[in-house]
């Protein structure tokens, strides 16, 4: 990303967080960047553009933490919850007011369903070569408990999305490790 346009994307983040969605245009952007509108224009189409390039910023740092995952051959337990937590923290928690998060939320919802598809996507196939993996070296079996690599995967992604959605978020990290302790009790390999 060219110098301008990560400073940009930077300046839109820090508006979009701070006004929220609705109440950020291109102008209050281009006085957070100390740059003209014009310059945002020669980059970008629109305000819709702009938040979209900054959620797909998140999903590049999100895919280095997926690479990683994906090359690792470490403990996959461990290394799978140290992913879903990355995961977890979404591109608007460092907002404070309630209102704005939401509105952002919202907005991501609507603006950015295929980059979030695609993302959900890419990280499915990784959890799904993770466990065939992890079953070829006759660490892990799914015979227990009945279901295929896509299946066990999809569950395990599914899972973190509700406990850090849930309203007490005190013990998400708990209620997370909780969750991955029975999935590898169940799918542990018996002797």
């Amino acid at each position: 990303m060219p110098k301008s346009v990560g400073k940009i994307v930077s300046a839109a983040r820090e508006c979009f967080f701070q006004h929220g969605y609705h109440a950020s245009n291109v102008s209050l952007i281009a006085r957070y960047a100390g740059i003209s509108r014009a310059t945002i224009y020669k980059n970008f189409s629109s305000k819709e553009a702009l938040f979209q390039a900054m959620v797909q910023r998140q999903f590049a740092e999100y895919d280095i933490a997926l690479n990683e995952y994906a090359e690792a051959n470490g403990d996959f337990w461990q290394e799978t919850e140290n992913l879903f937590v990355n995961r977890c923290q979404g591109v608007f928690d460092d907002i404070s007011s309630q209102v704005i998060r939401t509105e952002l939320v919202h907005a991501g919802h609507s603006l950015c369903q295929a980059l979030m598809d695609k993302e959900q996507e890419d990280m499915l196939g990784v959890i799904i070569n993770r466990i065939e993996q992890e079953i070829t070296a006759n660490r892990l079996t799914l015979e227990r408990i009945n279901m295929t690599s896509a299946q066990f995967a999809s569950a395990m992604q599914s899972m973190p999305i509700g406990i850090f959605f849930s309203s007490n978020e005190a013990n998400d990290l708990g209620s997370l490790k909780q969750v991955l302790t029975i999935f590898r009790v169940a799918t542990e390999i018996s002797n």
